[in-house]
């Protein structure tokens, strides 16, 4: 019922990974989509937890946590946690969050019958399969 997104850098070898001592997260970027409502997302220095709570059928709130493996100890780290947490914030919340909710007053005008998934949203109708078959029979 987990959805599990892997995407790498551009240009992206396997050889890449062999690096000793590298850090996956600076290659390869995981993606939890943990049902029913959690996604979790991996850096190189941090992990990104969102938590979306639904409160009406067209509106959601999404709860935000930054983990890091320590608090910042130097200004080296505060400067990096501040710009990631300011990034992070910009993309999902300006960009990311902000399309979804054109999207939805969109898809309340009744304008279209259906909608065609491109490439990259494979995950909203693999999502929308498992609700519906979470719904038919119920909790596991």
């Amino acid at each position: 019922m987990h959805i599990r997104q892997v995407s790498g850098k551009a240009h992206f070898e396997p050889a890449m990974l062999d690096v000793p001592g590298e850090n996956i997260h600076k290659t390869i970027t995981h993606a939890y989509m943990v049902f029913p409502n959690t996604v979790i997302i991996t850096s190189p220095y941090y992990i990104s937890v969102m938590i979306v709570i639904p409160r009406a059928a067209n509106k959601s709130t999404v709860e935000y946590f930054m983990l890091t493996q320590g608090p910042a100890d130097n200004d080296k780290a505060l400067d990096l946690y501040t710009r990631s947490y300011d990034m992070v914030l910009n993309v999902f919340g300006n960009e990311d969050f902000r399309a979804a909710c054109l999207s939805q007053q969109g898809l309340e005008s009744g304008a279209l019958e259906e909608v065609i998934y491109g490439g990259l949203e494979t995950n909203i109708p693999m999502f929308y399969d498992i609700v519906d078959r979470f719904m038919a029979e119920g909790a596991p």
